[in-house]
């Protein structure tokens, strides 16, 4: 034999023997590529750690045993590409471990995995592979839909695989289907989880109308639960989705039920930021007196228990709505509250911006000395804070003027 011949044969050789463990892993890349773009789930092919597994054909025991095995070690393998940030290699080797499950009866455990999988390539933005992920759920959902009594755990993991990869559409259909079937039962267990599933992705879409049909009816079970402390979560999310869908009526009566809700849970510390917003849905509605009583307790609440950010809100709010009713002197005696609180607080930004405001006042006013005065005190602050130093002294060279 050719001595060349020999040594040439024994280096290609050796190069396929260090190159085979990655070839294995880069098998399903490779395949991606041949299929020109075709899915990594749509096709199944022996893997290379069962090439004796034959898919046509019923599976015995061991052969089970044998994929379950490949597939917890795929899924591992998987697990530490990902941590080494190789998601090229991750997914690949995911897609092995997907393309083995499909050899399997369980179809609960597939689409589990397809979750898992598929959030993962939502939070990295890998957008083919949740059309590829997408694709095989609906497939093994037509597959079901086919049949007249899906098994309650298909559903429950196709809702769960669908709102992990961000399919919001289908989630919400499949979890609707649940509900009806948890209320055909009369499940109380699942139709209070489902709705709360319901709600919280109505609210992801900010679905308000729907998202408040659903806060209601939880809101009624807990009080007839006589359960407090879900009652106070309920109200809580219900006054958040009247105040974002600008309803403020609906949110005044909410806000009434949780303030209630929080004495009698003697929550005292979450009602002067209610009582904040309480007065906002009562100015939407063109109601300056019950705005100023809920602000005013809003802060006389927040004050006794030392919330000074709450304070402060308070009192500004309640500072702003005077002046847009042009009640100018009282605005100024809250203002001089809120020194109070911001000197009692450190806030020396806010503390300016009030001097600030005052002097404004004073200024529309024409009492030219009160202005002078308090653009004063404000230019004072800004100094030691290096800030807006130019902007006071223009208002204030402006006011000598008038002088």
């Amino acid at each position: 034999m050719n001595p060349r011949f020999v040594r040439l044969t024994f280096v290609i050789v050796t190069l396929l023997l260090f190159s085979l463990p990655e070839i294995i892993n880069n098998q399903s890349l490779a395949k991606e590529t041949r299929n020109n773009g075709q899915s990594p789930l749509e096709f199944i092919e022996p893997d290379p750690l069962l090439p004796d597994i034959n898919p046509k054909k019923t599976l015995n025991y061991q052969e089970i045993e044998k994929i379950e095995t490949a597939i917890a070690t795929l899924q591992a393998q998987g697990e530490s590409w990902q941590a080494e940030g190789n998601l090229a290699e991750a997914f690949a080797t995911w897609y092995r471990e997907l393309r083995l499950r499909q050899l399997l009866p369980d179809r609960v455990q597939e689409i589990t995995a397809l979750g898992r999988v598929g959030a993962i390539a939502w939070q990295e933005n890998r957008t083919q592979d949740l059309k590829y992920i997408n694709s095989r759920l609906q497939v093994i959902q037509q597959k079901f839909s086919a049949v007249e009594t899906t098994e309650p755990e298909v559903l429950d993991a196709l809702a769960a695989a669908y709102l992990a990869v961000k399919n919001f559409d289908r989630s919400t259909i499949i979890y609707e289907q649940i509900l009806k079937k948890a209320r055909e039962k009369q499940d109380k267990a699942k139709i209070k989880a489902t709705l709360e599933t319901l709600g919280e992705i109505y609210l992801i879409r900010f679905n308000y109308p729907a998202a408040a049909r659903i806060y209601e009816e939880l809101l009624a079970q807990a009080i007839a639960a006589s359960n407090t402390y879900q009652e106070g979560e309920y109200l809580a999310k219900l006054a958040m989705i009247y105040r974002e869908s600008t309803q403020p009526a609906n949110g005044i009566k909410i806000k009434k039920q949780l303030i209630q809700t929080y004495l009698d849970q003697q929550e005292t510390a979450k009602i002067p930021a209610v009582k904040i917003a309480l007065g906002d849905d009562y100015r939407a509605l063109d109601e300056p007196e019950k705005a100023n009583q809920a602000y005013q307790e809003a802060f006389n609440l927040a004050w006794s228990l030392q919330q000074l950010a709450v304070a402060k809100e308070a009192l500004e709010k309640l500072a702003d709505l005077y002046q847009s009713y042009n009640q100018a002197e009282y605005a100024l005696q809250v203002y001089q509250e809120l020194i109070k609180v911001e000197q009692n607080s450190y806030d020396y930004y806010g503390l300016m911006n009030t001097y600030e405001k005052m002097g404004e006042i004073y200024f529309n006013k024409k009492d030219y000395n009160q202005a002078l005065s308090f653009y004063q005190k404000a230019l004072q602050i800004a100094q030691s804070l290096n800030y807006r130093q130019a902007y006071l002294q223009g208002k204030i060279e402006q006011i000598k003027q008038n002088l």
